[in-house]
């Protein structure tokens, strides 16, 4: 029997619908990362009414991605595990098309300034891959290029900012996402109070790059991590909570403590 990479997320959550806007939308997840698909890619369970279904199979994302990884990952291998730079700026563009991107500008309860998600796109490199999804480099403390999805990566997301702002203390997550949401929510790391939000699938090598630092641990939603990280840093309340999912429930600038939208 055949095993597929992609498939529907299982269990009952469900996000809205592109099509008919009604939250019985289930999205497709990568099984080698445990990461959502571009939001596109799912299948509302309304079959009567909407039918909306997008296979990464059929339109060709999986093939994309294959093709991707079949020239990405090789060079990984290697004793010098670095990406080329210029690959990393093809993807800084096109952002009209991220939907990710338009998501914060547009389709959150409480949208985004413009200006915070231009400047949180420069502070990350995010950018955007072929098929209008996200792309989030993993670049290293010493400004190298890991790989532009999280299961190429040999460091944390946002890892690079910690030798920008080397006061700064540390909020640690899973996903880049939620590491993004964190750095909306509570603000740019220019104050030397203010966290550096940096992600990634934890192991012990991964936060050796974190000795020293002042960590809280917002988002720890695997239990294999938990040992690991609450024998070196500080647990949040959230820990356990899905932080983007809390989070956009709320205007940001309640939290930034700028006057909440009219």
């Amino acid at each position: 029997m055949s095993t597929y990479r992609y498939t529907l997320e299982a269990g009952s959550r469900k996000f809205i619908c592109p099509q008919c806007g009604k939250k019985r939308f289930v999205r497709y997840i990568d099984t080698v990362t445990n990461d959502y698909l571009p939001e596109k890619y799912g299948r509302c369970d309304r079959e009567h009414n909407c039918r909306y279904h997008l296979n990464p199979y059929k339109d060709g994302y999986a093939k994309m991605i294959w093709k991707q990884e079949q020239g990405f990952l090789k060079p990984l291998q290697r004793k010098a595990p670095v990406f080329d730079f210029e690959t990393l700026k093809q993807t800084l563009q096109n952002y009209e098309k991220n939907t990710f991107i338009q998501n914060l500008l547009t389709n959150v309860p409480f949208p985004f300034d413009v200006k915070d998600v231009t400047k949180v796109i420069e502070l990350y490199l995010i950018g955007t891959n072929s098929t209008g999804g996200a792309t989030f480099p993993y670049i290293d403390i010493k400004g190298n290029v890991r790989g532009l999805q999280n299961h190429e990566n040999t460091c944390l997301f946002g890892e690079h900012l910690l030798s920008k702002y080397p006061n700064n203390p540390v909020a640690l997550v899973e996903d880049p996402k939620t590491a993004v949401y964190g750095t909306l929510y509570f603000g740019f790391p220019e104050p030397p109070e203010n966290f550096i939000w940096v992600a990634g699938s934890f192991s012990i090598d991964k936060l050796k790059v974190l000795q020293g630092r002042n960590v809280c641990v917002f988002e720890c939603k695997k239990q294999e991590y938990e040992k690991i990280l609450k024998a070196r840093f500080t647990f949040s309340e959230l820990a356990k909570t899905p932080l983007a999912d809390y989070l956009i429930k709320y205007d940001w600038r309640l939290f930034r403590n700028e006057p909440p939208s009219q």
